[in-house]
């Protein structure tokens, strides 16, 4: 149960056995590093006072945020510095031999290699102990270098959100949902996610958005003030 403050757990999706142990730690903590554990998305629903656990929240839609149609303003920005290709994950620690490995379950080999965006080998320790299984530290280790094997892109757009106006229903979309952003200037035509999401409740019609290729933790934001 999350912290008894007069919240409670919603629906959880994702499934699987983990060991989580910690101490001195607040339940916001908590939350986030059973997110980390077991994957998905975790949602605050603050209408019903939910914690909630999906394994993907949101949809893809069919919206497309354009510079010559919804965008006012789009700033770009891509991170190389976690970039992995090949990564050697270790889980909990077995007495004075050492830590769990993938050996077991990958063929002997106690390292995951994706090339999916280049061939250069960059090579990462990466420390689990709170997973005691090879297969769960497999499974877990794979959904990390799949986010890392990217360099993450992310784009802070101001934009009209035409979804307020009549007529524009189609272009609705919510946090969490995939959508389309296209820019001829920047070559720009990818999918991305939307991970943020900021709006007016006195001008709805404006609002602000972050973007990325990458999967994040979802947060939105709403400014109760209107604009000058």
């Amino acid at each position: 149960k999350p912290c008894d403050l007069g919240w409670s757990l919603g629906t959880v999706e994702p499934s699987g056995t983990r060991d989580l142990v910690a101490e001195n730690e607040n339940c916001l903590y908590l939350l986030w590093k059973v997110r980390e554990l077991w994957g998905g998305d975790l949602v605050f629903n603050s209408i019903s006072k939910t914690v909630n656990l999906y394994n993907f929240y949101g949809s893809i839609k069919a919206v497309q945020l354009r510079a010559d149609k919804n965008i006012k303003s789009l700033e770009r920005e891509i991170d190389y510095s976690n970039l992995v290709t090949r990564l050697i994950p270790f889980g909990n620690a077995i007495g004075d031999d050492g830590y769990v490995t993938i050996a077991s379950v990958n063929d002997g080999k106690i390292y995951l290699e994706n090339f999916s965006y280049t061939t250069r080998v960059i090579e990462r320790v990466w420390v689990c102990q709170d997973i005691d299984d090879p297969a769960t530290l497999k499974a877990v280790a794979e959904e990390r270098l799949a986010q890392w094997a990217v360099p993450q892109a992310s784009y802070k757009v101001d934009l009209v959100d035409l979804r307020e106006m009549s007529g524009y229903g189609v272009d609705a979309f919510n946090l969490g949902d995939t959508v389309t952003l296209y820019d001829a200037d920047l070559n720009l035509n990818v999918q991305v996610r939307v991970v943020r999401r900021s709006y007016n409740l006195f001008l709805p019609e404006q609002g602000e958005i972050e973007l990325s290729n990458v999967k994040r933790g979802l947060e939105e934001l709403v400014d109760r003030h209107a604009s000058n």
